[in-house]
């Protein structure tokens, strides 16, 4: 397993702003395609890339939205099936499964996921339909779901809590398996979409520090 080779230069920081779109953008782009999440992530990919970025992080922003371009063009049983097959059920074995659990202690709903049901709980959450709390897509969501808390708290001590909320979620929960993760996508994904999907999270990576 290994970690993919995107470099990023230049831009150290994402701005919260940035992030809203990035973190939907991401975690839209982890649940199983269906004729409109297609829509979707054209118009999410759109807003990505007109957000403003710095460094080497446009050209992989760019490689990606090309590559959905041509996802476009497959049938729709091809993409679900690779989807699946990297994610979900694949054989001999699933490729990459999004769950911190199965990356940090190699079982499904592992202390992991139980942790950040715990934390999730803390901010008056609930994790809806069967999908456990840390599969990479839910986690992607609640970091939306902070940032976007971010525009709306009326003090600075209300803002302080949601910045630490985000920075110490990134840090002890995606951090320490995302870009082992986005190496075994780029490696194993079929369908370039996926393939660059694992650089931007890679770069992404880069980026948060």
């Amino acid at each position: 397993m290994g970690v993919a080779s995107a470099a990023v230069s230049g831009e150290r920081m994402i701005t919260f702003e940035k992030q809203k779109i990035l973190w939907m953008s991401l975690a839209r782009s982890l649940v199983l395609p269906d004729k409109e999440w297609f829509e979707t992530m054209e118009s999410l990919l759109g807003d990505l890339r007109s957000a403003g970025w710095e460094g080497n992080m446009p050209q992989i922003l760019e490689d990606w939205a090309l590559s959905f371009e041509d996802l476009k063009s497959e049938p729709l049983e091809e993409v679900q099936y690779e989807y699946t097959r990297l994610f979900v059920n694949g054989y001999p074995k699933t490729a990459c499964p999004p769950y911190e659990s199965v990356y940090r202690e190699g079982t499904m709903l592992g202390e992991s996921a139980m942790n950040v049901y715990l934390i999730y709980q803390d901010w008056g959450l609930e994790v809806s339909g069967d999908e456990a709390g840390d599969h990479l897509a839910v986690m992607l969501e609640f970091l939306y779901y902070l940032a976007s808390l971010r525009d709306v708290a009326d003090d600075d001590k209300k803002l302080k809590a949601v910045e630490e909320a985000i920075e110490g979620f990134w840090k002890d929960y995606l951090r320490p398996w995302l870009p082992q993760f986005a190496g075994d996508l780029t490696e194993s994904a079929k369908m370039p979409f996926y393939a660059k999907l694992g650089n931007m999270l890679t770069a992404v990576y880069l980026l948060m520090g």
